[in-house]
């Protein structure tokens, strides 16, 4: 085999294996919002599961404010993707990044002063209650 042709090999070996894998980690009781894991993304220390999640939206069902020269404007989010740390023994989670994209096609990052440092309990019927059952089970 020439050299050209084992670069080829290995680097697309190397590209694969760090792959986004995205698997269906459940949904709204109505079935409109859909929640997903990246499965390539967990990372297991202990208790703590870390992972990326995505949450994506029915079409105009949920929205954020935008202010821009004073006025407010109602912004349409296509999804959500959030990478997020569970703790499994004390049921409980934080959110260590979070994006907002929108329906037009940009994106939203929500500054991590916003989003806060502390651990949060899982509520029942929440979203971080889909993803505990999956990422923690």
């Amino acid at each position: 085999m020439n050299r050209l042709a084992l670069m080829i090999l290995l680097l697309s070996a190397a590209v694969s294996a760090h792959a986004e894998k995205w698997v269906s980690a459940g949904e709204t009781l109505d079935g409109k919002d859909k929640y997903f894991v990246d499965v390539s993304s967990i990372r297991i220390a202990g208790d703590l599961r870390q992972a990326w999640v995505k949450t994506v939206f029915a079409p105009h069902s949920n929205w954020n404010v935008r202010v821009r020269d004073g006025r407010e404007t109602k912004i349409w989010i296509d999804y959500q993707l959030a990478h997020e740390v569970y703790n499994c023994a004390d049921h409980v989670f934080r959110q260590e990044s979070l994006s907002l994209h929108l329906e037009e096609g940009i994106s939203q990052k929500i500054p991590p002063e916003v989003l806060g440092a502390q651990w949060r309990p899982i509520e029942p019927a929440t979203t971080a209650a889909v993803i505990f059952d999956f990422i923690c089970d």
